[in-house]
């Protein structure tokens, strides 16, 4: 099992100025607080497991990775890898971003591009995803994992990583946060990593019932997190927080429920140096750099532009590829490309902050309804596809606001 580190949490009080507020850490006591939540341990079936969290059908598990049946690691490398073969991992948007950077129209990343034509110019673009999907894939035997299991199938998983100050946050190998680096306590806390989910895996963007899965898998991940982190005392001081890289849909998601501060990053050009992160982590960072540059479509299309005067056939092939892959991040064409949803940020919120304390509450609420509502998970794939969004919605909005329920059966 995995060893507590601390049975204590100190109640220091530090301020959390760069949330734009100072709460009084005297009145929160932090276990008590969170005492609506109690800590569920492991049962006969899931014995290999620190931590599980039952709501209905579903079933949230926090684990250490070797202690895994096999099948169900096998089933976390594969969600992994189809998560970032269909959304972040993308040969045509790889492919597009290396000629904009080799165009010269992107002064700002000129040294972006001597590293990558170094390392990328004679290689296969399919052969480079395979290696990074294999090697984001792959999970250390001591990683702490996140699984959440819906009628014994896996819907989302997720990695752990704590780490005791903030200079060993893992994500700031890829990244760099500039000055909101200083604002950031040095404190013990949690790095989490991106959620994979089910609905990455196989054809089923058209079925709108994905975001009550989505949602489902997004509470109960957390919500274990939370009691895991707790239990273990990883959280160990008054302003440790848990953090994280990511973009768009999910931080919208979060802050529904949590005081999160946000931060634009960029590439660590270091990363560049090291040959395990250019073939791991390079192909996605860099198309992710190059393409959230840009202020908006007209931005980008206006580079397209300048390229055709001088490389009619570069500026075609960019389009082309662009236009080909867009599609799978939800934008239909060229001018209606939001470079917002190309940006990688790092958030972070407080673990014991009065509005997480609400907010955990708040998630716990979202997750009980989806749970168990008539219309709710175990029923998804009866339910009309109309229907889905709107209950996904009233589900929402009943949690977020419990004052405004409509009466009726829950």
């Amino acid at each position: 099992m995995f060893a507590t580190q601390s049975e204590n949490i100190q109640h220091q009080q530090r301020p959390w100025d760069y949330f734009g507020e100072n709460p009084d850490f005297s009145s929160i006591n932090q276990k008590e607080d969170f005492a609506d939540f109690p800590f569920v341990r492991t049962t006969r079936e899931f014995s290999w497991a620190e931590q599980v969290y039952h709501a209905g059908d579903t079933v949230a598990l926090v684990a250490v990775y070797k202690n895994l049946p096999h099948h169900l690691q096998c089933n976390v490398d594969q969600l992994i890898q189809e998560e970032y073969r269909k959304k972040l991992v993308r040969v045509p948007l790889f492919e597009a971003s290396l000629l904009l950077l080799s165009s010269g129209c992107l002064p700002g990343l000129r040294s972006l591009w001597e590293r990558s034509k170094r390392l990328y110019s004679d290689s296969c673009s399919d052969l480079q995803q395979q290696k990074a999907l294999d090697i984001i894939s792959y999970r250390n035997p001591e990683d702490i994992v996140v699984l959440v299991l819906r009628s014994g199938q896996l819907i989302g998983t997720m990695t752990l990583f704590p780490f005791s100050k903030k200079q060993d946050i893992p994500s700031l190998s890829n990244l760099r946060m500039g000055p909101s680096f200083d604002q950031l306590p040095d404190a013990p806390a949690v790095e989490v990593g991106r959620l994979a989910k089910a609905t990455s895996n196989g054809n089923h963007d058209s079925y709108q019932g994905n975001d009550l899965i989505n949602t489902m898998a997004m509470a109960a991940a957390f919500i274990v997190t939370k009691n895991f982190v707790l239990q273990n005392g990883l959280v160990s001081a008054a302003d440790s927080y848990i953090c994280g890289d990511t973009y768009g849909s999910f931080i919208s998601s979060l802050r529904h429920f949590f005081p999160m501060k946000i931060v634009k990053s960029r590439i660590n050009p270091d990363m560049l140096e090291d040959e395990s992160k250019v073939h791991g982590m390079g192909m996605y960072f860099i198309q992710r750099q190059v393409l959230g540059s840009f202020r908006s479509a007209d931005d980008l299309m206006s580079a397209i532009k300048t390229i055709e005067n001088s490389h009619p056939d570069i500026a075609h092939r960019i389009k082309q590829l662009l236009e080909s892959d867009l599609k799978t991040n939800g934008v239909k064409t060229i001018q209606k490309f939001n470079p917002d949803k190309f940006k990688v940020y790092l958030f972070y919120f407080p673990c014991y902050h009065p509005k997480t304390v609400e907010g955990f509450k708040r998630l716990e609420q979202v997750t009980q309804r989806l749970a168990t509502r008539n219309r709710g998970v175990q029923h998804l794939k009866k339910t009309m596809f109309h229907e889905i969004p709107n209950s996904l919605r009233n589900l929402n909005r009943a949690a977020l606001h419990p004052s405004k329920r409509r009466a009726g059966p829950s």
